[in-house]
């Protein structure tokens, strides 16, 4: 998944809180996903698919920290960030959500177009790991998880398509000293940001 590649933006985001982070609340057991029927047409504002209540059980500032929306041939991308409130001593957490909307202006299906660069970015990620990541079930169309640990520092980073678009979450911990365990914080916390996503674009138009 290419997505690790913007390892640096979240290590800006964690030393923008360096000191500061709250408690991940525990969720419950994850519910079914199934993806949508038809292409969607159109995507909402990355920025306002996760609800304040989400980002606060992640540990997150209600406020993104960043924002783009960037759009090439066929693609049109949205990107939001978060990091962790002020206050605590749980560590750090930060956020980074992508969406990618794939439309017919590449002269392939849109759905197929979306597949095509899932597997491919979750099959170069696999190589470039040693195969640690693996699928998860029940998430849309389908669905990839892997993580990255360094020197205490963890980010989770789950890969979803659904019809004709691509979501990835990059969900970052670093756990302060007897603290839960990273690794295991940033697991729960981007596939619970990844479901409220895909709640969220059960909204969006779809043809």
């Amino acid at each position: 998944m290419r997505r690790f590649t913007r390892v640096a933006v979240t290590a800006a985001l964690l030393a923008m809180t360096a000191g500061c982070g709250a408690t991940v609340a525990s969720s419950k057991p994850p519910a079914r996903k199934p993806a949508h029927a038809g292409n969607f047409s159109a995507l909402p504002s990355a920025c306002t698919v996760v609800k304040p209540e989400t980002l606060k059980t992640l540990g997150l500032q209600a406020k993104h920290v960043e924002q783009t929306n960037t759009q090439q041939t066929g693609i049109r991308e949205r990107t939001c960030a978060w990091g962790s409130p002020a206050g605590g001593h749980d560590g750090t957490r930060s956020l980074i959500l992508i969406t990618d909307l794939f439309t017919v202006a590449t002269g392939e299906a849109p759905a197929a177009a979306a597949k095509d660069h899932f597997q491919q970015n979750t099959s170069d990620q696999a190589q470039a790991d040693g195969h640690r990541g693996h699928a998860v079930s029940g998430l849309a169309d389908e669905a990839f998880i892997d993580q990255v640990t360094r020197s205490g520092d963890s980010q989770s980073q789950v890969a979803v398509r659904d019809q004709n678009v691509l979501v990835t979450v990059d969900y970052g911990v670093t756990a302060a000293n007897g603290r839960p365990n990273a690794a295991s914080v940033a697991d729960s916390g981007a596939l619970t940001a990844a479901r409220a996503v895909l709640s969220a674009l059960a909204d969006s138009p779809v043809t």
